[in-house]
């Protein structure tokens, strides 16, 4: 083998490795990413002890726009509990471009109903989730709160 000839091999490798990384670092840099954070919150009202809510804040820290679809809780026995907000300025879907924030509150009340209704069964609230529209689910732990989540650790369902 002559040194032109190594010199074309080593060359045609480095690229051949190059182009290689950075196709997977544009794949990774361009994927959708969310970020979900939950806490407890209150909205307020004009009088009387303002209602609580399970707050989802939802950051698109990706440079992809992303629809969020549905969001809600996820029960132990990997089912889903869909809280979206049908109407008013928190319906979904929504359509998230990169950097956007979005806060979905859940009404504790609905949450503690859905509760009641399903107390006999042998499940209970996991995760808060969000569903983008390639039905991809981003999850966080649910919010602890004493005053909100008195009746046990987990929301017992």
């Amino acid at each position: 083998m002559s040194a032109v000839e190594v010199i074309t091999i080593v060359v045609a490798l480095w690229g051949a490795w190059l182009s290689t990384a950075l196709a997977i670092r544009d794949y990774f840099k361009d994927r959708p990413r969310l970020k979900v954070y939950s806490f407890v919150g209150e909205l307020p009202v004009p009088s009387g002890k303002p209602p609580r809510f399970i707050i989802l804040q939802v950051t698109n820290v990706g440079h992809r726009p992303i629809t969020i679809c549905e969001a809600g809780l996820e029960l132990s026995n990997g089912s889903y509990k869909d809280y979206n907000p049908i109407t008013g300025p928190y319906s979904l879907p929504k359509k998230l471009e990169g950097g956007d924030l979005l806060n979905i509150p859940i009404v504790y009340e609905r949450v503690k109903a859905f509760h009641l209704a399903i107390k006999n069964e042998a499940t209970w609230f996991t995760n808060v989730y969000v569903m983008d529209a390639e039905r991809r689910v981003y999850r966080t732990s649910l919010p602890h709160d004493d005053d909100v989540f008195s009746e046990s650790s987990n929301i017992q369902a």
